[in-house]
């Protein structure tokens, strides 16, 4: 499941320095307005992200100014969201087409965006003679009512993937019978909040620029958040010796570690492409912690190939992982507990 990973970030047009907002997409709702490829798309910011954005866009707030002067653009982090100027919701209509706009009263963005499709003729659109389009590699995991937002990649060879723009995307639809909605234009999509656990559809796109019919296809189920906490992407970001102490930087991090819905694991100490040191599968028990993990394969198989121990979300929403074996030579003694933070 994609978990709270950064949807969007507000970055001051004259300044080179960290973001001067972010939100993640576990802070947000999504709805189309209208139909067609210039539908608006209307995002409903969650607590406690709308209070964090009205503070600081507020009349006194420390980015007022950079707001109302046209100062500040709406960057997303990856697929199909437009990047456009930020500006309040009263200018709407003073020349502000295909921007976003803030409306504090509702802790709303909205924009109007323009057809993609208008661009394609100018677009470079991939034309390799080999290879072919993707737009993730597995089943894509997201909770009922989540918003997707598809990025596609051209593959010419394992572990080579170059994004395609946009405009080069036309024909966006849903398999039969999906649990949810698209924007015509965008190939945005939120699914139903009422779609049921393990409900399966497909996102499809053509692929401009090719005498041949080129489609980009990718499969998306839907789980219920509450029953598969674990599910993820995890990087290490600290751990506890047995033997006590506090909680230390550990000098070989686990770079990542995968619990899908389904039931199967992946842990990498060094991502690279495809890569992984073992696989798995495991089981949890939400209400207790309990964890058992059982390694079926991989390309640093070590000795113990099960083991149990306990895994819980943390408030901070972080993920404690206690009395787990190292699977690995540990500097400085044994290690039993690790936290994790999600991508």
């Amino acid at each position: 499941m994609a978990g709270c990973a950064e949807l969007l970030r507000v970055e001051h047009e004259d300044s080179n320095k960290a973001p001067a907002l972010t939100l993640s997409d576990c802070h947000v709702s999504a709805q189309f307005e209208g139909l067609g490829p210039t539908a608006r798309v209307i995002l409903r910011l969650k607590e406690p992200a709308a209070k964090a954005w009205r503070t600081v866009l507020a009349p006194k707030g420390k980015l007022a100014t950079a707001l109302t002067g046209g100062k500040l653009v709406l960057r997303p982090n990856a697929g199909s969201l437009p990047k456009a100027p930020l500006l309040p919701s009263h200018s709407a209509g003073n020349n502000s087409n295909h921007a976003w706009h803030w409306d504090a009263s509702s802790a709303t963005l909205h924009i109007d965006p323009a057809d993609p499709t208008l661009g394609t003729a100018d677009a470079r659109c991939p034309t390799p003679e080999r290879g072919g389009p993707i737009f993730w590699l597995d089943t894509l995991e997201v909770a009922p009512g989540a918003l997707i937002t598809p990025s596609a990649y051209w593959t010419p060879r394992p572990g080579i993937y170059d994004p395609i723009a946009q405009a080069c995307l036309t024909g966006w639809s849903l398999s039969e019978g999906a649990r949810a909605v698209m924007h015509a234009g965008l190939g945005l999509v939120i699914t139903a909040p009422d779609a049921p656990e393990g409900a399966i559809f497909d996102i499809s796109a053509r692929v401009a620029g090719h005498s041949q019919h080129i489609t980009v296809r990718g499969a998306v189920r839907v789980t219920d958040p509450a029953r598969h906490p674990l599910a993820g992407t995890w990087s290490e970001t600290q751990e506890k010796l047995c033997s006590g102490g506090d909680w230390r930087k550990p000098a070989e991090p686990i770079g990542e570690l995968v619990f899908k819905a389904n039931g199967a694991f992946t842990l990498a100490r060094v991502p690279f492409e495809s890569y992984f040191d073992y696989w798995g599968t495991y089981r949890h028990a939400p209400a207790s912690g309990a964890l058992t993990l059982n390694i079926t394969g991989g390309n640093r198989i070590p000795s113990e190939r099960s083991a149990k121990g306990r895994g819980r979300i943390m408030p901070s929403g972080e993920l404690l992982l206690e009395g787990l074996p190292p699977w690995s030579a540990e500097a400085g003694g044994a290690v039993c507990s690790r936290l994790f933070r999600r991508h």
